[in-house]
């Protein structure tokens, strides 16, 4: 069975500190993660999931979703084992 983490720490280019997220969906090959800050599609990102370290992905899409939030859904750069 699949643990989903509730939360996870964003490192993306253009930020100097991490940000936080919110983990809606989660598989080796990418998750779904609600922030408050947008992200632009194809740009790089470094995800930090509790016990699960840091992974190298890039994001595919970000969409405007309700109270004040976005959905980015990000794909891995290499597959990770869950």
């Amino acid at each position: 069975m699949l643990t989903i983490p509730r939360s996870s720490s964003l490192r993306k280019a253009q930020l100097v500190f991490p940000e936080r997220a919110s983990t809606e969906n989660l598989s080796s090959h990418g998750a779904r993660l609600l922030t408050d800050q947008p992200s632009k599609p194809n740009a790089p990102i470094t995800v930090r999931f509790p016990k699960r370290g840091w992974m190298q992905a890039r994001v595919v899409y970000c969409e405007k979703v309700p109270d004040k939030f976005f959905a980015i859904g990000i794909e891995f750069l290499r597959r990770y084992p869950l």
